[in-house]
C-alpha cells in the first residue's frame, strides 16, 4: 500500500484529496491553538481548514469552558455564525490574561482563576466585606468570521455564593483595594445575586447608582451556597448589555451604552463567597 508523501499532503491528493472538507474540519477541531496556527503555513487547503470557525470555537471551549459548547442562545445572536471564536481573538490573547484583586487568588491548571473572599469584616453587604475583582486588560471583542464588522464582548464567571457580575469602564473604581459592588461606582453595570436586580452608574449618580428588577437571584438555594455560571456580554455595535445564567440568555437590561474600554468586573459579597473566571 502506497503511503501519502509530503507532496500529496500539500497538493491535497492521496487520502487528503478523498476526505470531504467537513471531515477535515472535524479533524482540525481536535488540534490545539498552537497547532492550528502552524497549519496556516502548510498550504491553501490547510489554511482554509485551520481558519474554520468551528475549529477555533472548539479551542475556546476546551481552554475556557471545560469542553462545554457556548450557549445556543448566544450563538443565535449573530445571524451568520454566532459567537464562534475566530483566530484573531487567540492571537490578541498572546499575552497571559490577568486579573487585579486584593484577595486570595490561585491560577488553576486549566488557566482559570479561582478567587475567594477572605474578608474578616462583620459588616456584611456593606463596603467593608465586599471584595472587588477586575480584569487587568480590557475585554477583547469576539470577532465573527466572514469579514463581518459585528463584535461582542463576553466573559463568564462560575460563582459560589453572593456576588455581582458585570462590566466597568473606569479601572481605578474596581480591583485591588476597592470594596464595592459592580454597578455602584461610575461607569459600571452589574447583575446582583441577592435580589436579582440590575445596578448601573453612568457617572451622573452617587455611590450606589440606580437599580431595577431584572432576573432571578442566584448563588444560593435555600440559604445554602451553590455554584452557578453567570455570563455578561456587550453587543458593541448596538451598545446592548446582556446577561446569561447557566447557559440561558436572561435578556438585555441596558441599551445604548456609550463606547469605551470595558473590563470584566466581579464583586464577592462576604467571606466564603468565591468565583472561577472561566473566560475573560
Amino acid at each position: 500500500m502506497r503511503r501519502d508523501t509530503t507532496a500529496d499532503v500539500v497538493r491535497g491528493t492521496g487520502i487528503f484529496g478523498v476526505l470531504h472538507d467537513d471531515t477535515m474540519r472535524m479533524f482540525f477541531g481536535h488540534l490545539s491553538a498552537k497547532s492550528l496556527l502552524r497549519c496556516f503555513a502548510v498550504c491553501k487547503a490547510w489554511r482554509s481548514w485551520a481558519a474554520s470557525p468551528d475549529a477555533w470555537n472548539a479551542v475556546y471551549c476546551t481552554m475556557y469552558r471545560k469542553g462545554q459548547p457556548l450557549p445556543e442562545e448566544l450563538r443565535a445572536r449573530d445571524e451568520q455564525a454566532g459567537l464562534e471564536l475566530y483566530k484573531r481573538r487567540y492571537c490578541q490573547l498572546g499575552r497571559e490574561s490577568q486579573i487585579e484583586t486584593g484577595v486570595v487568588c490561585q491560577r488553576r491548571a486549566d488557566n482559570a482563576f479561582d478567587v475567594v473572599n477572605n474578608s474578616t469584616s462583620e459588616l456584611q453587604w456593606f463596603d467593608e466585606s465586599v471584595e472587588s475583582i477586575r480584569s487587568a486588560n480590557p475585554l477583547i471583542p469576539i470577532l465573527p468570521p466572514g469579514g463581518q464588522t459585528k463584535s461582542i464582548l463576553y466573559f463568564e464567571a462560575r460563582v459560589f455564593g453572593g456576588s455581582s457580575v458585570g462590566m466597568c469602564c473606569i479601572k481605578k473604581n474596581y480591583g485591588a483595594g476597592m470594596h464595592c459592588h459592580v454597578g455602584w461606582r461610575p461607569r459600571s453595570y452589574g447583575y446582583h445575586s441577592d435580589d436579582g436586580k440590575f445596578f448601573w452608574n453612568e457617572g451622573t449618580q452617587g455611590l450606589g447608582g440606580q437599580c431595577e428588577d431584572f432576573a432571578t437571584p442566584y448563588g444560593y438555594a435555600e440559604e445554602v451556597r451553590v455554584h452557578q455560571t453567570v455570563g455578561c456580554g456587550l453587543d458593541v455595535e448596538r451598545g446592548e448589555l446582556f446577561f446569561t445564567l447557566d447557559g440561558k440568555l436572561l435578556g438585555a437590561p441596558r441599551r445604548g451604552l456609550a463606547r469605551g474600554r470595558f473590563y470584566a468586573a466581579v464583586g464577592l459579597h462576604e467571606a466564603g463567597d468565591r468565583f472561577v473566571c472561566m473566560s475573560a
